[in-house]
C-alpha cells in the first residue's frame, strides 16, 4: 500500500494526459458546456482551502500520534490514507465521468438581483445538504482501510495527499467536463453530478482534518 500510494505521484501526469485525451474525444462526440469560471473557483477554493488545512494539521502531529488509534476509531494515518485513496478514485471516476441525460437547466430571464441572489443561496443550501447527508451516510467506516492500512508517517501522508489532490485540482481547471451535467457514482451515496463529488470529498477531508488535530 505504501509503495502504491508513493509511485501515484509519478503517474499522476500520465493519468492527466489521458484524460485529457479523453475529454477531447468524449467532446467532440457529445458536445457540452464547460463549466462557468464561478463553478470553477468555487470548487477550487475549496479542494485548495482543505488541502492546506490537512497537510498544516499532519504537519503539527508526531508520527507517533499519527499512527495512535483511540478505542474504535480508525488511527489519524489510517483516515489520511483511506482519504488518499478516495481522492485517486475519485481522479479516475471524473475522467471515466457520463453526461447526464437530462437537458441543461436554462437560467430564468429578466431576474433582479435580489432573485439571482436567492437562487444561488437556495442551490448552496440544497447542495450542503446533499453532501452533509453523504458524509454522514459514508460513517466512520469510510475512513478505514481494509484489510490493513499501511500506517504511513506524516512524511509519505504529506506526500501521497498532496498528488492526488494537486492532480484533482489540475482536473478541475483545465477539464471541459461541464461540472453540474457529468455524473460519477459513489459506491455509498449513488450517482452525483461531479460538483458534488468534488465538495464531498472536500467536506471529508475537513472530517479528516479534525480526526488528526484531536491527535495532538
Amino acid at each position: 500500500m505504501k509503495s502504491c500510494i508513493l509511485c501515484f505521484s509519478f503517474a499522476t501526469l500520465s493519468l492527466l494526459l489521458l484524460l485529457s485525451a479523453s475529454c477531447a474525444k468524449q467532446a467532440a462526440v457529445t458536445p457540452e458546456e464547460p463549466p462557468s469560471r464561478g463553478e470553477r473557483d468555487r470548487v477550487m477554493s475549496e479542494l485548495h482551502a482543505t488541502r492546506k488545512e490537512l497537510l498544516d494539521a499532519i504537519a503539527s502531529v508526531s508520527d507517533e500520534k499519527l499512527k495512535t488509534a483511540v478505542g474504535n476509531q480508525p488511527s489519524p494515518s489510517e483516515a489520511v490514507e483511506a482519504l488518499i485513496i478516495r481522492e485517486r478514485n475519485l481522479l479516475t471516476a471524473m475522467g471515466a465521468s457520463v453526461l447526464g441525460t437530462g437537458a441543461p437547466e436554462e437560467e430564468p430571464k429578466n431576474l433582479s438581483r435580489e432573485q439571482m441572489q436567492a437562487r444561488a443561496t437556495e442551490a448552496a443550501e440544497k447542495l450542503r445538504n446533499t453532501v452533509d447527508a453523504c458524509v454522514a451516510k459514508i460513517g466512520i467506516d469510510g475512513f478505514r482501510v481494509l484489510p490493513n492500512p499501511a500506517g504511513l508517517d506524516g512524511a509519505n501522508l504529506t506526500q501521497g495527499f498532496r498528488a492526488t489532490r494537486d492532480a484533482n485540482i489540475v482536473f478541475v481547471r483545465e477539464t471541459n467536463y461541464s461540472l453540474k451535467r457529468r455524473i460519477v457514482k459513489d459506491d455509498t451515496c449513488g450517482d452525483m453530478n461531479l460538483t458534488t463529488a468534488l465538495m464531498l470529498q472536500s467536506a471529508l477531508t475537513g472530517k479528516v482534518v479534525q480526526m488528526v488535530k484531536a491527535a495532538k
